[in-house]
Order: structure tokens, then sequence, then C-alpha cells
């Protein structure tokens, strides 16, 4: 059975959770409270040898709008991926201070990144505090569409580099619809030299025909909606 996190606009973001679990206030835990992104591992996978990213939209909106819970959002989702257009530029997430620059979640309202600097920075959070250990510092674990971690290893077409720009298609780093694509980690965790934890973007390449999950990210969703309260999933 699923365990609901319902989200009301009074007095700022709250989360009910199910009578058994603990209730949490996402403004309380992030500092922040307004307007929130979400981002998670798709369950299906695909190809990645299309050069279009709106094929890579279409596929993790049907993604979404195939989960009741998420489908009453009324989101729009976009595929975290680089096909020639930058994953940053095809999540709106390259700006800073606009309507888009708001804090991204989980799918089980935990706090992934502050804001979209952070999102492509060196650390989500800086020292972020995690109390469901999903994730490490300085390291990103896109958490499955029902809130739970993917499988070790497992691989995610992403075709971008760690500054959320396209891969330059040179080396071993290739964009999405060429012949070998680059992948990462849903949830490993490794920095390179300047610290960004980037093994959820850049892991390795392999042929684009085989399939594979991707990552999806909102747009920005107002807490609670008004009168009406959104819902995400917390765990199946």
């Amino acid at each position: 059975m699923k365990k609901l996190i319902t989200l009301f606009a009074i007095a700022g973001m709250v989360l009910a959770l199910a009578p058994a679990a603990q209730a949490a206030d996402l403004a309380w835990t992030s500092g922040i409270s307004g307007d929130y992104r979400i981002m998670f591992t798709t369950y299906g996978t695909t190809a990645a040898t299309s050069t279009d990213i709106t094929t890579y939209n279409a596929f993790v909106q049907g993604q979404a709008d195939a989960d009741a819970d998420i489908l009453a959002l009324g989101a729009t989702w976009n595929a975290v991926a680089s096909t020639a257009t930058h994953a940053r530029d095809n999540t709106l997430t390259a700006g800073t201070g606009d309507a888009n620059d708001v804090p991204i979640y989980y799918v089980d309202g935990t706090l992934l990144a502050l804001n979209n600097a952070a999102l492509w920075g060196p650390n989500p959070n800086g020292a972020i505090a995690n109390p469901n250990g999903h994730v490490a510092a300085g390291a990103r674990v896109v958490l499955e569409l029902d809130g739970t971690e993917a499988p070790g290893g497992t691989k995610v077409w992403t075709g971008t580099l760690e500054d959320g720009t396209r891969c330059p298609n040179s080396g071993d780093k290739y964009q999405l619809g060429q012949n070998n694509v680059q992948f990462g980690f849903a949830t490993a965790a490794g920095q390179i030299a300047d610290g960004r934890d980037n093994t959820w973007l850049i892991q390795n390449n392999e042929n684009g025909t085989n399939p594979k999950p991707m990552y999806a990210l909102s747009n920005p969703i107002t807490a609670g909606g008004g009168s009406t309260p959104g819902t995400l999933i917390y765990g199946k």
C-alpha cells in the first residue's frame, strides 16, 4: 500500500505522512518554503539513439503520468539528459534567481539540492544532512519513482557532464543519439578532482541501443496548489 505525503499550503510547506510515519515539514527541513521541483529515476527504460531531446522528454513524461499520485501533481517533466541540447537548458536549471530556481526534492520529500547552482555544483547542499541516509556527503543518489533507491549499479542514460552541459562527443563522453552514449549510476557516489560528485551523471559509455532508465525533473510546483493538496509517493 502506498504511503502518501500530502503537501498543504498552510503556514508554509507541510508534509503529512501516513499515520505510521513521522510527520515532517519541508519548510523546517530545508529552511525554504514556496515552489519546489522533484527529481526521480524512471522504472522504465529506453534506448538512447534519438538526437531529438523531445523524444526523451516524452518518455519521462509518460513514466510520470503512469503513476496516479505523480500524475495528480499536474507537472511537466523533462529528461535530465543531453543531446545537442544541454541538460541544464532542457530542464531550465541554468538560470539563477528566476522562477525556475527553486529547491529540488526526491519523491520521498528529501531535499536533493537547494537551487540550480547546487544541483550542478560541487555538493547538493554543501554539508548535506539527510536523515534517511539516501545521500552521502557530496554525492547524489537519485531515487526511483516510488521513493526507494535503485538497485546498485543501475545505469542511467545522461549524455551530460557534471556541470549540466552536453558531452562533447569526444574521448569517452558522448551525447544521446551517438553510437556510444554516456551513462551515470543512479546510486553511485564518487568525486572528481574539484570535488564535484559526478558519478550520477558520468560513469562510462555504452551502445545507445541498450535500454536504460533516465532521470526526470519536474517544472516548479506550487506547494499545496492553493486549496487543493498535492501528493507525493513515499513508498509502494
